[in-house]
């Protein structure tokens, strides 16, 4: 995997271009916008539309690469009630699950950095962080894995 460094904030668009092994420019062009239209009274870069999920599913799709989205701390309970829930794996059961998922596969990690939603690249044992760094797993605390695995046909 090729380090990208983003020059603004569009993470999510850079470690789909490192994920995929394609340009930034070719996933801005299957997306159909950059990412960077202002559409809230904030500061950046929550300022920003961003990409949606959804957006980079169908990117993928389009090269005949599914995403697969992997719940690190899975849980179940009464909707609106966040007393009564509860984790579906012990500790142990976790950290084994989300080895065998991103051992040796690529992935996208998303994770709070500062205080706002950071994607990063996975290409099975180091991550590549569109911020111009590449680093262990152990730094970078995940809330979401999205696995790339291989589809039998293409959107």
């Amino acid at each position: 995997m090729k380090l990208l460094k983003q020059t603004s904030n569009q993470c999510l668009i850079y470690s789909l271009a490192m994920v995929l092994n394609v340009t930034v420019d070719e996933i801005i062009s299957k997306l159909g916008h950059d990412g960077l239209l202002k559409v809230w009274p904030l500061s950046p870069p929550e300022c920003f539309a961003g990409v949606n999920m959804q957006e980079a599913i169908d990117v993928c799709d389009s090269y005949g690469i599914g995403l697969r989205y992997i719940e690190p701390m899975p849980a179940s309970g009464v909707l609106g009630r966040p007393e009564l829930t509860r984790n579906i794996f012990t500790a142990d059961r976790v950290l084994s699950r989300l080895e065998i998922y991103l051992m040796n596969h690529t992935a996208l990690l998303i994770g709070m950095i500062q205080g706002s939603f950071h994607c990063v690249a996975w290409d099975g044992q180091l991550i590549y962080d569109p911020n111009g760094k590449i680093y262990k797993i152990e730094e970078f605390s995940f809330s979401e894995a999205w696995i790339l695995y291989k589809l039998d046909y293409k959107l």
